[in-house]
């Protein structure tokens, strides 16, 4: 594992296919991982560590949900990919509305899987970099009128104008 490897979370409950993605993410050899096979403990390590991504498989075996695990995740801001075998049935806005990054069909391909994770983390690294700048913009825009002496209805008014530059 390289130093500044991308972390990602497997979320797959049957060992034989957990195998089979740890093999591909050490052949691409740029990614750190930890693997669990149930949305609790899925929960637990989101909670101790921030994935950049998180695969989850579709058809958890424990018969967890793959839902659960997606709104927790989307709640915390960490995209994901579903590892899906076709056969399963999902509400597409569900699936759609939160941090969803693509979809992998089984039998996985390498290089499917491989380009599905530089996608993702690419985008979502665009998407951290671009609220990164906004804040530190509004920063900018904010510190002067904390610093601002005068009544409270002044540093009011200063304050609304700000936020209408922002928003």
């Amino acid at each position: 594992h390289q130093d500044m490897a991308h972390k990602v979370l497997i979320v797959e409950s049957l060992p034989l296919e957990s195998h089979r993605l740890q093999r591909m993410l050490e052949n691409f050899g740029e990614y750190d991982y930890s693997v669990v096979e149930t949305p609790a403990r899925a929960f637990a390590l989101v909670g101790k560590e921030y994935p950049d991504i998180v695969l989850i498989d579709m058809a958890l075996s424990d018969g967890g949900s793959w839902m659960v695990v997606a709104r927790h995740l989307s709640e915390k801001g960490i995209p994901f990919i579903l590892l899906a075998d076709g056969s399963e049935r999902f509400d597409l806005d569900n699936a759609v509305a939160g941090e969803l990054c693509g979809f992998v069909f089984k039998p996985l391909r390498e290089e499917e899987l491989h380009a599905a994770l530089k996608i993702a983390i690419a985008q979502n690294n665009d998407v951290r970099e671009s609220a990164r700048r906004r804040q530190k913009w509004l920063t900018g825009l904010l510190q002067p009128v904390a610093k601002m002496s005068g009544d409270m209805k002044e540093r009011l008014l200063a304050f609304a104008r700000v936020l209408t530059v922002f928003f």
